[in-house]
């Protein structure tokens, strides 16, 4: 999302989009890391059903460190 479309809810509109069609395509489980220093992405993905299960220490070039999160998809 852009700078300037920040806490427009299209960040949160993306995810929602994308867990559904996962979902429907019957995933069971998504995986994705994002930067320790990413506050608004480790709020957004909690508040959407990730869970935080692990960390990588110096995963990005920079030499950030990313926390591994989890998505579990309900069976139907």
């Amino acid at each position: 999302v852009l700078p300037a479309a920040v806490k427009k809810g299209i960040g949160t509109a993306l995810l929602v989009h994308a867990l559904q069609t996962l979902k429907d395509r019957r995933a069971k489980l998504l995986f994705l890391e994002v930067s320790t220093l990413n506050k608004a992405a480790l709020t957004l993905y909690k508040r959407q059903g990730f869970e935080r299960i692990g960390d990588r220490k110096d995963y990005y070039a920079q030499g950030e460190d990313a926390v591994v999160m989890a998505h579990s998809f309900p069976s139907s």
